[in-house]
């Protein structure tokens, strides 16, 4: 894991460096977080409508 840097220690250049990097980071995150919500939300459509039509449609017969 990083260490924390020592926000004291820093110019006020790093800073705007270090906010920059963070912000972006955290886009990042919240951009991947989107994907897998929405990925999610799509197969529990799709486990549904799965659901549905096996509860409607009639077994397939087994062949030996």
């Amino acid at each position: 894991m990083n260490r924390l840097p020592n926000l004291q220690s820093l110019s006020p250049d790093q800073l705007r460096t270090l906010g920059a990097t963070l912000i972006r980071d955290v886009q990042q995150e919240d951009e991947q977080l989107q994907r897998v919500e929405l990925e999610n939300r799509q197969l529990k459509h799709e486990m549904a409508i799965l659901k549905r039509q096996c509860k409607t449609d009639p077994p397939l017969p087994i062949e030996n």
